[in-house]
């Protein structure tokens, strides 16, 4: 055979190798679908959905505080709607407002004080607002005040209920539709009145209950059934609201232990979450069943500060719980009702947040307002996502074998704003390199020696010169800068069978030479 013919066929055989080698190179894609199957350095600070992981908003970030010993004396309970902070002040006996149309620096901009007679805010305790109008239960007043707020720099009493019968002592509010709902403490009872004129309610029903309605406390509404914390008989109970002119009690369960002294309420969806302020605990209710309450679980000690917790929050799938004696603000995953973790606490610091006493909590938006009753103080603070750059390192590993690694990439959701950085390993993570500028090295820091997939990507040939030991792994670090969003859709690798260069130059060479 003609010499140049020879090595013609053996330039052929050597170009179909190498696109063989091309048809055999591998792909392997990683994707979020469970966080069981990823090891996260902080497992609250992550979401997993829609095969998409991404960080959460689960910090609190001090915003701004500040403390008046009259405007807020014994700051109590608050109502934050558009741009204004509604505010029960307990010793002071008056209700403020302020303005909040920006969090971080609120003014105060008027008050009303009780005067026994026309305006009755002696101890005012819970509020509610009904378009331009705030409900107040007025405790030692047996009231119910009702106050214009039209123009929030002058509020004007409108009108007043005043029963020392059937409110003694009202405690709590609750709004649904054009119905007011009002507990009692020492009457033992929940009242229902019309508010279809705003400022001269009607009284529709009332139901007394010396045990299952004893020391009514809190009060939620969903639909046709009102949910009370009863604090002297450490009771939860059920009460069918369909008909306002006729409720009655449809469950209860008690608990002398899980539920002592039950103080407040907080519903999502099928799940009740009540205070038991004496027994340092949030008690997990499933009330899928109105009519026959079961307890689920208890949010108890460990990682928590609950001594005597009183008002709860639930804001997506975080709980926050007030620690009263304990100045704390804690903060549970409820994602899984019958098992929630625990995420993080925030402890009363005389410079932030203020926290002594803290009491009232209110959510709008991306904040948190909180009344601090020692230190006559309102707080905010804002739900912010962790910037702590947490990382995630899949529990799976790729099998290079001998193979080259050629690119990396991902994926990022439309939603993400801010960024994602990597180190690789190419031994199963026991060893992590990251490109340093001018060579790949080891690490065991964190996010600091980390790079971009464009700096790898760059980079990787000289990555795949380092002495492989079959498996390759990657860690992602996801930085925000606590606003931004940052999430991760798929990680993606391409490798193809290392060359022989040698074996190929050989045969090219004879070509040419011939």
């Amino acid at each position: 055979m003609n010499k140049k013919i020879s090595n013609f066929l053996k330039t052929i055989f050597i170009v179909f190798l190498i696109n063989f080698s091309q048809v055999i190179a591998a792909t392997n894609t990683w994707e979020f679908d469970l966080s069981t199957d990823y090891t996260l350095s902080n497992t609250p600070s992550f979401n997993f959905a829609s095969s998409i992981a991404s960080l959460k908003k689960n910090i609190l970030l001090h915003v701004w505080s500040s403390t008046s010993a009259t405007t807020l004396n014994w700051a109590y309970d608050l109502v934050v709607e558009w741009n204004y902070a509604y505010i029960t002040n307990y010793v002071d006996n008056s209700f403020s407002i302020y303005n909040v149309s920006n969090p971080a620096s609120p003014t105060f901009v008027s008050e009303i004080v009780n005067n026994g007679w026309t305006i009755r805010l002696a101890w005012p305790t819970w509020l509610v607002k009904n378009w331009n109008y705030v409900y107040v239960a007025s405790n030692t007043s047996d009231a119910l005040q009702i106050i214009d707020v039209t123009n929030p720099a002058i509020p004007t009493a409108a009108g007043q209920v005043v029963d020392a019968t059937n409110l003694n002592w009202i405690r709590w509010l609750a709004i649904f539709w054009n119905y007011l709902y009002t507990t009692n403490d020492q009457r033992d009872s929940l009242r229902i009145f019309d508010i279809t004129n705003p400022v001269a309610p009607v009284v529709t029903g009332t139901i007394r209950n010396t045990t299952s309605l004893n020391w009514a406390r809190w009060i939620k509404i969903v639909w046709n059934y009102a949910y009370i914390a009863w604090y002297d008989w450490d009771r939860f109970t059920s009460v069918d609201i369909s008909n306002p002119a006729a409720p009655v009690v449809a469950g209860s369960i008690t608990d002398a232990t899980n539920l002592n002294w039950a103080w407040d309420v907080e519903i999502v969806w099928n799940y009740a979450y009540v205070s038991a302020n004496q027994n340092n605990s949030i008690r997990i209710i499933n009330i899928t069943t109105p009519t026959a309450p079961t307890a689920v679980w208890n949010i108890s000690w460990w990682s928590y500060t609950l001594t005597t917790p009183r008002d709860l929050l639930a804001v997506w799938n975080n709980l926050y719980m007030t620690s009263f004696w304990w100045n704390t603000i804690n903060v549970a995953d409820i994602s899984n009702p019958a098992a929630p973790t625990y995420v993080t606490k925030y402890v009363h610091n005389v410079a932030n947040p203020l926290l002594s006493w803290a009491y009232g909590l209110f959510n709008l938006w991306d904040y948190i307002y909180i009344t601090s009753q020692t230190w006559d103080s309102l707080e905010i603070m804002k739900i912010s996502y962790d910037n702590t750059s947490p990382s995630i390192i899949p529990n799976t590993w790729f099998i290079i074998g001998s193979d080259y690694l050629t690119s990396l990439s991902n994926i990022l959701w439309w939603w993400n704003t801010w960024s994602i950085s990597y180190q690789i390993s190419k031994d199963n993570w026991t060893t992590w390199y990251y490109w340093n500028w001018s060579s790949w090295v080891t690490t065991v820091l964190w996010v600091t020696n980390s790079n971009s997939l464009s700096v790898i990507n760059t980079n990787i040939d000289d990555f795949n010169l380092i002495a492989w030991t079959w498996t390759f792994k990657f860690k992602a670090f996801l930085t925000s800068n606590w606003d931004q969003a940052v999430e991760l859709d798929s990680f993606t690798i391409n490798t193809t069978p290392a060359p022989s260069p040698g074996w190929v130059s050989t045969n090219m060479a004879l070509w040419f030479k011939s």
